[in-house]
């Protein structure tokens, strides 16, 4: 089984722009700037983002919220992990 930074480091490699929301509802979107182990830091994207980084801890995260820009494609997709299948579904 893949811990949370694993998850998070492939969920990364898929795109190059990011978007999620945590258990309470709040929503996300820029880059993952760097992957920890309780954590990964975040910077907010656009012209009214502020200018420091966040750290969202995986305990806060809604996994079921995932999603990346997807450079080739030119659209964000949906990522979610399926322990069952041991991959990642994307639509």
């Amino acid at each position: 089984m893949k811990n949370n930074s694993e998850l998070i480091q492939e969920f990364a490699d898929m795109g190059s722009r990011y978007a999620f929301s945590l258990k309470d509802g709040t929503y996300y979107e820029g880059y993952i700037l760097d992957i920890n182990e309780s954590n990964f830091e975040f910077g907010i994207g656009g012209p009214m983002a502020p200018s420091d980084s966040i750290h969202i801890e995986y305990e806060h995260l809604d996994y079921g919220s995932l999603s990346f820009f997807d450079k080739k494609d030119k659209c964000y997709k949906n990522a979610v992990w399926s322990q069952v299948e041991n991959q990642w579904l994307v639509s």
